[in-house]
């Protein structure tokens, strides 16, 4: 633990060598112009570089450059001294007049081995919560630290996609995540800190070696640097070419996938099998990546790969930590590790204007739908689950319920009934979703498979007001 400071925190100054106050509010400024953020949450551990971020946002905002500013401090509940950091955050806020939340792990007595990536995991949780849809999070990770995750994620084996290291912005919840320090060295936020008389907290558990980020802080990186003393510069400039081979590379995935897949969570075998060895495994890292949010590993790849050939005209399943494959009418599709239950009982939907959720947890959707009156309005019809359906009349209930067999039907545009098993065939609805995906019912008559087809009696004219029906 630092020592306490006893004065009020000093607001930046113009006046200082190195890396000065000026040019570190100068640079967090422009990177917030460029991303348009007026309004801020800061990642507020306590700690040096998070400190430094807090003292440069307290003089953007000032000098009326920032809008607004709160700092939210996550206790892990790991030292016993961690109540007292947040105490210690908390005064410093109330210093500088900014507002301050908090949020309890309470990790002590629940952590396994791999504790760092609990916290992390548990970090970005509560960075989700409290992050509101107009504000920007700010965390103050710095060259030395991308130079440590590039180093430990090479060590255990990553490809390009991990020796990107930490991206400068990205996604989070609806809003997103900065790390304006990236280009700034750990020793000049030290220079910053001393030269406005900052105080932090110093966690003991950095200077502790069974960590393997610590290991290689303390002892691995000092003494690279003995002979190589630019190597924290040189490895964040690689970071920063990985990261534009990486972003190369996501572009022909795309473009790839745009080529092949009917739907987001599907791909045609045949159209993968045409690419180079290369393009196939880019294509389906991104493809996993997509749907997910996390890289399927290579092992997962290569299994999937390996099975190509057959999944063309058998079904085959691969498993994935974030997913299932499986194939089907020569596609294959991303599914969740388990399938919804078929319904035990059919459901009244009583009101259509809010959504449905059945105790499968599937939910459904009413998209109420104008008539159209004009002769030149535009009408869109993409596929059968874009066609209107007619409103219920005052005798009828809405039901919702699960295919039990022997159920017929008359999608549109089709002359004649057929069994609902027999139209799910045809329509090439995968067996695995045939169990589960609701039916609308008026009464006891077929109305809709929402997301799949209408019924014909039930196809709402164009000058009348109608129903879309969706799955969420």
């Amino acid at each position: 633990m630092s020592k306490k400071n006893e004065s009020k925190k000093n607001l930046p100054k113009n006046d200082l060598s190195g890396k000065s106050s000026l040019s570190l509010e100068s640079l967090l400024h422009n990177q917030l112009k460029h991303s348009g953020a007026s309004r801020v949450l800061l990642a507020l551990s306590g700690g040096l570089d998070s400190n430094v971020l807090l003292h440069c946002l307290v003089g953007l905002k000032s000098s009326g450059q920032l809008k607004q500013l709160r700092a939210l401090h996550v206790n892990h509940g790991l030292q016993s001294c961690s109540q007292d950091w947040l105490v210690q955050c908390k005064q410093n806020c109330d210093d500088y007049g900014v507002e301050f939340v908090s949020a309890s792990l309470n990790m002590g007595a629940e952590v396994d081995t791999d504790v760092e990536r609990q916290a992390r995991e548990g970090r970005y949780q509560v960075f989700s919560k409290y992050l509101e849809q107009d504000e920007v999070l700010l965390l103050a990770h710095h060259q030395n630290d991308q130079a440590e995750t590039l180093l430990f994620r090479l060590l255990r084996g990553c490809g390009l996609d991990g020796a990107s290291a930490m991206p400068r912005q990205r996604k989070i919840g609806k809003s997103w995540l900065l790390r304006p320090f990236l280009d700034v060295t750990r020793r000049e936020l030290e220079n910053y800190a001393r030269q406005n008389q900052l105080t932090w907290i110093d966690d003991p558990s950095n200077q502790s070696v069974k960590y393997s980020r610590n290991f290689l802080r303390q002892q691995v990186i000092p003494l690279l640097e003995t002979r190589w003393p630019s190597m924290i510069n040189t490895l964040a400039r690689f970071t920063e070419l990985a990261q534009e081979q990486k972003l190369l590379l996501m572009e022909v995935a795309a473009e790839d996938l745009q080529q092949m897949s009917r739907q987001p969570d599907q791909i045609e075998i045949e159209k993968i099998e045409k690419l180079s060895p290369q393009r196939q495994k880019n294509l389906l890292h991104y493809w996993g990546k997509l749907l997910t949010e996390m890289s399927p590993s290579s092992v997962e790849i290569d299994q999937l790969l390996t099975q190509m050939k057959p999944a063309k005209n058998s079904a085959i399943e691969v498993r994935f930590s974030t997913g299932i494959v499986r194939s089907y009418g020569g596609m294959f599709y991303f599914c969740q590790h388990s399938e919804p239950d078929m319904l035990k009982e059919k459901v009244c939907w009583t009101s259509l204007s809010l959504p449905l959720i059945l105790s499968n947890q599937v939910e459904i959707h009413s998209e109420q739908q104008p008539a159209i009156l004009a002769a030149n309005d535009k009408i869109e019809k993409i596929g059968q689950n874009k066609i209107k359906v007619r409103l219920p009349g005052k005798d009828e209930k809405v039901w919702v319920d699960s295919r039990r067999g022997g159920e017929r039907c008359c999608p549109a545009e089709r002359n004649h009934s057929a069994d609902l098993k027999k139209i799910y065939q045809e329509l090439n609805i995968p067996p695995w979703q045939r169990q589960w995906l609701p039916i609308i019912y008026y009464n006891d008559q077929i109305v809709a498979v929402p997301g799949i087809f209408v019924c014909n009696p039930f196809v709402c004219p164009d000058d009348e007001q109608g129903i879309i029906f969706n799955l969420a």
